[in-house]
């Protein structure tokens, strides 16, 4: 989060100053911030209890979660011939991920709620349609982050040992960011 917020600083404050970082609609912003932040931190902690290929197929849950919600939250009118075409897609997703044999784990709970938020967080944008900039998105979703972690993080930091770890660990945030934006 701290790589994504420096960078989008980089990019959006020199060119929209401090504008980028007003926001029109505050609780929105501060609501998908939250929506990202809890689907992240959710998804990390079931990662301690569950093989990557079951984390990874239940996140792919999320244009299934994504339709269903655009229908309250949106308006969207979502036929059953679209709704079936997300699901054969998933199943698409299931042949190729082969997440059999893995029994139920109390943290799938926290993946499925990972997945929710995400597809909460992916809902916001088309709310702030028209009301907000990319900027202003950029950095209030990584800013706020950066914001509850950064103490948490403080605590427990363990410096990079090398050049090679501190190059992957800025080519995650230039990765993280240079995804939100585009």
């Amino acid at each position: 989060y701290a790589g994504h917020f420096v960078m989008a600083s980089l990019i959006f404050l020199p060119r929209e100053g401090w504008d980028a970082v007003r926001s029109n609609a505050p609780a929105k912003q501060a609501m998908r911030a939250f929506f990202l932040f809890g689907s992240t931190s959710l998804n990390f902690t079931a990662l301690k209890y569950l093989p990557i290929t079951v984390t990874t197929t239940i996140m792919f849950m999320g244009p299934i979660i994504i339709t269903l919600l655009a229908i309250p939250i949106l308006g969207e009118r979502v036929g059953l011939h679209r709704i079936g075409a997300v699901c054969v897609g998933f199943l698409g997703v299931l042949v190729v991920m082969q997440p059999w044999g893995t029994g139920f784990h109390p943290a799938m709970l926290l993946n499925v709620g990972a997945i929710t938020m995400a597809s909460l967080y992916f809902i916001m944008p088309r709310l702030l349609a028209g009301i907000e900039s990319n900027a202003t998105g950029q950095l209030w979703s990584s800013g706020l982050a950066t914001m509850v972690l950064t103490p948490i993080v403080i605590s427990i930091w363990v410096w990079p040992p090398t050049l090679g770890a501190w190059a992957f660990f800025i080519f995650i945030g230039f990765c993280g960011c240079t995804g939100h934006i585009l």
